[in-house]
């Protein structure tokens, strides 16, 4: 849920939606059972959208974020898969097309492919935007991440002065969140490779695989940038 979209953009959003809900409804034979596997998608995305908005917000005044007392439990990160699930209703659509059953191990993995590479993006989304996340107050994957590491350090403080305590969050992120939320990319990459490589249907899936590689190279990038800040850092100390 993005609380930065223009609220007059609500009503066409809203007839796109109903459109979206028609086309795909409609789109394939009864037997395939298609029209059911939408629809249970699509409640899953919105108890998904759901949960984030009453889990993953907190109070922020005058560039005070108020810590809640309880975080988000992102457990396996599916919940940040679910609102971005959508995206494989077109592919999923044309493999059935194609006759592949919905319960097929092809479509199974397939859907797990996605579910993991939307991951990885996410997180990366997260890893990038977490400045931003703190001051609308929403709590991502890598705000929830930081907050716990903040509470591992003995902060004993309810709120956090996102100027005066900047330079100690930024710390933070990059010399004990940065290294968890790399290998949890890493992980999720991991698992959508394995999905891909499962698949036989694919004549040739390099570009599958290059969504794959992107998103691991961004988090492989931030690792090597806070390697070098380390290593600059213990420089100076040795000085």
């Amino acid at each position: 849920m993005d609380e930065a979209a223009d609220p007059k953009l609500l009503p066409i959003a809203n007839t796109f939606a109903r459109h979206y809900t028609d086309y795909f409804s409609h789109l394939l034979p009864a037997e395939t059972e298609f029209r059911r596997f939408f629809h249970a998608l699509m409640d899953k995305l919105d108890a998904a959208n759901a949960w984030e908005t009453e889990y993953c917000r907190a109070r922020v005044e005058n560039n005070i974020f108020y810590i809640p007392e309880a975080l988000p439990d992102y457990k396996d990160y599916e919940q940040k898969y679910e609102p971005a699930s959508g995206h494989i209703l077109g592919p999923v659509a044309e493999l059935v097309m194609r006759g592949s059953p919905l319960e097929s191990p092809e479509i199974k993995n397939f859907i797990l492919y996605f579910k993991h590479y939307l991951i990885t993006m996410q997180l990366n989304d997260d890893a990038h935007d977490w400045e931003e996340d703190f001051r609308r107050g929403h709590i991502s994957t890598v705000v929830d991440l930081m907050l716990r590491d903040l509470r591992e350090t003995g902060w004993q403080k309810t709120t956090i002065d996102l100027e005066a305590d900047l330079p100690e969050l930024k710390k933070l992120f990059w010399f004990t969140t940065m290294p968890k939320y790399v290998k949890l990319v890493f992980a999720n990459a991991e698992k959508a490779r394995a999905a891909l490589a499962a698949i036989k249907i694919f004549e040739d899936e390099k570009l599958l695989l290059r969504f794959i590689d992107r998103n691991e190279n961004i988090a492989r990038k931030a690792e090597q940038e806070q390697a070098s800040t380390e290593a600059f850092l213990q420089m100076y100390r040795d000085l």
